[in-house]
């Protein structure tokens, strides 16, 4: 159904919505500020439901970057990449099980600060945000790799699920794991780390500045520091 809805946009549109899939965070921020600077919706502070709640963000966090790290390994640079494209379809590892490891991996990585959040709106909205912003860009991503491997991929589409993972690998499948492949995965990180040290900065009434300024730090270093390797 998406491909048929999406289909019909052009082909710049859709090269764009790929190309700054990652700004499709900026409405989402919007949509949470209210939630995180009111504190509304929150669970009660203390206690052992903010223990579990917590201890869920984490598990969360550590399932979601440890599905980017797997998947970013088969896939290298691509998964970062601004345009559509694919030297060979890559089907082992993560990519043997759900069709969008890495998807799934940003999925678990947002799920995992709305519960640090302690907002109960925030986490049934971020189910919502996420694939409502997200799901355009697969189907965009999934038209350009049918139109690219053809039957390949449809014999794969048919036996990997989209985003709910099966238990056993579908099929040895094409791809190695490469810890090169990873030289980008600190920009991930770093996101995460910065967005848990904001959500801490707002539980922080006393020091809220020496968090915000690292939280903004994390976010901005990377980035320089590849702006500065690409230039050498």
């Amino acid at each position: 159904m998406l491909q048929a809805v999406f289909g019909e946009l052009g082909q710049t549109a859709r090269e764009k919505l790929f190309a700054y899939r990652h700004l499709l965070a900026i409405p989402a921020l919007g949509v949470a500020a209210p939630f995180l600077f009111l504190r509304f919706g929150h669970i009660p502070s203390g206690g052992a439901l903010e223990a579990r709640w917590n201890a869920a963000g984490l598990c969360a966090l550590f399932l979601g970057q440890g599905l980017r790290v797997w998947g970013a390994g088969y896939i290298g640079r691509a998964g970062r990449s601004k345009r559509l494209k694919a030297a060979t379809l890559t089907t082992a590892g993560p990519y043997a099980h759900v069709r969008n490891p890495l998807y799934l991996g940003n999925f678990f990585l947002c799920l995992g600060v709305m519960f640090l959040t302690e907002s109960y709106l925030l986490l049934l909205l971020c189910v919502v945000i996420f694939w409502a912003l997200y799901l355009p860009v697969i189907a965009v991503e999934e038209e350009f790799l049918q139109a690219q491997f053809g039957a390949d991929y449809l014999a794969y589409r048919q036996r990997v699920p989209r985003l709910i993972p099966r238990l056993t690998a579908a099929w040895k499948g094409q791809g190695t794991f490469q810890w090169k492949n990873l030289r980008k995965e600190y920009l991930s990180l770093a996101g995460v780390a910065s967005a848990v040290l904001f959500v801490k900065a707002l539980e922080q009434p006393t020091y809220p500045l020496s968090f915000l300024a690292a939280s903004g730090l994390l976010l901005l270093v990377p980035s320089l520091l590849e702006r500065a390797l690409k230039k050498a």
